[in-house]
């Protein structure tokens, strides 16, 4: 599952306009929708409070946490959509950015990510000085290393992607 925030962004102002919600088995209407579709749930490892999808009792595949995913697999009979959130914005006249993640990601800055993912973006990755590049390699940066520090050696996928723009200038006057 991947998420997606909207930001303002400018030399002097940075807030959260938007987070999109996680798509996993947190979630108790997703939970209950994959199982009315047959998935077997599983908290696995046991005593960790995740609970991953299974095609059957017994088996173990393919074990995910999320319920929604941009491929298609066999993970759609089980329930897992592939239908996004879909959020309609306008951008016309404000500075920001888009910041896409893994959900891998998005969980090592907790539950309510957004000022945490925003301050990593803006200060750590000096999204004004280096660009979206340099941010989004400190994104991803900042994420495995948590991932290093809390996981026993595991870990998961955090890919970011950052869009940026600025505000075009005002026209020369004639």
């Amino acid at each position: 599952d991947a998420r997606a925030m909207v930001a303002t962004v400018t030399e002097g102002r940075q807030s959260v306009d938007l987070v999109t919600p996680k798509h996993s088995t947190t979630d108790g209407q997703e939970l209950q929708r994959i199982k009315a579709c047959g998935a077997d749930v599983r908290e696995v490892p046991p005593g960790s409070g995740v609970q991953r999808v299974f095609a059957a009792p017994g088996k173990r595949w393919p074990a995910l946490a999320v319920t929604r995913s941009i491929v298609g697999s066999k993970s759609q009979e089980l329930g897992v959509a592939t239908q996004p959130d879909i959020r309609k914005m306008s951008f016309a006249k404000t500075p920001g950015l888009v910041a896409l993640g893994s959900s891998g990601l998005w969980e090592t800055f907790g539950e309510s990510p957004g000022d945490a993912v925003l301050k990593t973006i803006v200060e750590d990755g000096e999204l004004l000085r280096d660009g979206p590049c340099a941010a989004a390699t400190a994104l991803g940066s900042r994420a495995a290393a948590r991932w290093a520090d809390d996981a026993n050696g595991l870990s998961d996928d955090t890919t970011a992607m950052i869009l940026h723009w600025v505000r075009p200038p005002s026209p020369l006057p004639p």
